[in-house]
């Protein structure tokens, strides 16, 4: 692999991928748009999937030699992991009744967490910016609870570890009707057992999240 001193590495899941996005209008594909007309081009790689965890995006940074090497060679990386952590957490307490799995899905996360950070960290020295998790259900108690359980050890690791944290929790509260694909009511009931959830940004919510990202990389 040449060395690409402008590589921008996006790390995380279906959010990263861009699903619910026009094609070429996911969050990491604008934002490599928004840094090329900043300066020098810029080229977009991704360590994501959807469906993806932070146990698996912590295996990626350990016994991928292809996301080693891009995270080598990266200019700017961007984490964004944990939802599918809470949601297969949500979902697995919901039918089996222990309320326990979700105390150790955010404990799992925040290990998981800190070892990613660990990986990158012995691999570059690359500017890396941590994104947390808004709520697509914010009429939710319990969702609101734990999302902020989770973001809460976002924040935790970030300020651990020096890095900057891009607040999508704040930056969607109250605009979640115009930028999550599928919006209803806000509620945890909207979700279906079978079929698409309504958790993924539109078009308008990847623009927004682009626009945070590119404004704080360009900032540091």
């Amino acid at each position: 692999m040449r060395h690409s001193p402008s590589l921008y590495l996006a790390i995380g899941d279906s959010i990263t991928v861009g699903v619910a996005a026009s094609p070429g209008r996911g969050y990491a594909k604008l934002v490599t748009g928004t840094l090329a007309r900043a300066g020098p081009a810029w080229t977009l790689s991704r360590a994501a999937r959807k469906g993806a965890t932070s146990k698996e995006a912590l295996f990626w940074t350990v016994f991928s030699p292809r996301v080693r090497l891009l995270i080598r060679y990266a200019r700017v990386i961007t984490l964004l992991i944990g939802g599918n952590d809470l949601l297969y957490a949500y979902l697995a307490s919901r039918f089996t009744r222990r309320p326990l799995i979700l105390s150790s899905a955010v404990a799992a996360y925040r290990r998981n967490l800190h070892l990613i950070l660990y990986q990158i960290r012995h691999h570059s020295p690359a500017p890396v910016f941590l994104l947390n998790q808004y709520n697509p259900f914010p009429r939710s108690t319990f969702a609101t609870a734990w999302v902020d359980a989770f973001n809460s050890q976002t924040a935790d690791t970030a300020d651990r570890w020096g890095i900057p944290l891009i607040n999508l929790h704040e930056l969607f509260t109250g605009r979640e009707t115009g930028w999550i694909d599928g919006y209803r009511n806000g509620s945890l009931s909207d979700i279906p057992l079978i079929g698409p959830k309504p958790i993924h940004p539109n078009n308008a919510g990847h623009q927004a999240i682009a626009d945070a990202v590119a404004a704080t990389v360009l900032h540091e």
